[in-house]
């Protein structure tokens, strides 16, 4: 495993588990890290797309073959269970936390600093799509089993 700064775990199961983070590079910027363990086996680095990632937060999965990572500049990817693909979330900001309870109910929060703060929701066509703004830093998001409960850890910065 890359030295790095670990930031989100997942897994479908004990013999199927993803984790993000961030790696730092020699002229101090930071790049995404995203790695895999299968069967129980060492955890190993994945390309997702063929191109250097943004910082990586948080990682989720409704299932082995549904998985969402979120993170820096509004990255948005989505693994199918063969390929990740990069998803349109609509926004530059940072994306801190992704939630949910089925595939059809996913939830992110981003935004970093007072006024900042949004919630969207992963439609069922896979598009994220923005509820809420103007809320203080958003930086956990969490949905009850059942999905009739969503809770968004919202703080206001004061000065």
């Amino acid at each position: 495993m890359p030295e790095a700064t670990y930031w989100g775990t997942w897994g479908a199961s004990p013999d199927d588990v993803w984790v993000v983070g961030e790696v730092p590079l020699p002229d101090e910027t930071r790049r995404g890290v995203l790695l895999r363990s299968r069967d129980a086996g060492p955890f190993e680095e994945v390309d997702p797309l063929g191109e250097a990632l943004r910082t990586l937060f948080k990682v989720w999965g409704g299932a082995a073959d549904d998985v969402w990572a979120v993170g820096e500049s509004g990255t948005l990817l989505h693994w199918d269970g063969s390929a990740w693909s990069r998803e349109d979330a609509g926004t530059n900001v940072r994306l801190f936390t992704i939630a949910g309870c089925s595939a059809d109910d996913v939830w992110i929060v981003g935004g970093f600093g007072n006024g900042t703060g949004q919630v969207w929701k992963i439609t069922a066509d896979g598009k994220a799509t923005l509820l809420a703004s103007d809320m203080g830093t958003t930086n956990g998001i969490d949905v009850s089993p059942d999905g009739t409960t969503l809770y968004v850890n919202e703080s206001k910065q004061l000065n």
